[in-house]
């Protein structure tokens, strides 16, 4: 009964197989990864707020984002 933490969210996101994709937004979890330590404070925040009772917010499936490739 105690709340989620940090700990356990790092734990969660290298448990799952890195080809995966856990949405319909197509971001598999090599990128969260490989990316953790720039954004691990925002989506930890956010994730916390979610999973430890805040309400979500009502426009979070109506966000696009769109990575455009440095190569041409």
């Amino acid at each position: 009964m105690l709340p989620y933490s940090l700990d356990e969210i790092f734990k969660a996101l290298y448990q799952m197989h890195l080809g995966k994709a856990p949405g319909s937004n197509d971001m598999n979890l090599y990128f969260f990864q490989k990316y953790w330590s720039i954004m691990d404070d925002d989506v930890c925040k956010f994730v916390l707020g979610i999973l430890n009772g805040h309400k979500t917010p009502n426009r979070l499936n109506h966000t696009y984002v769109t990575l455009i490739p440095k190569k041409i």
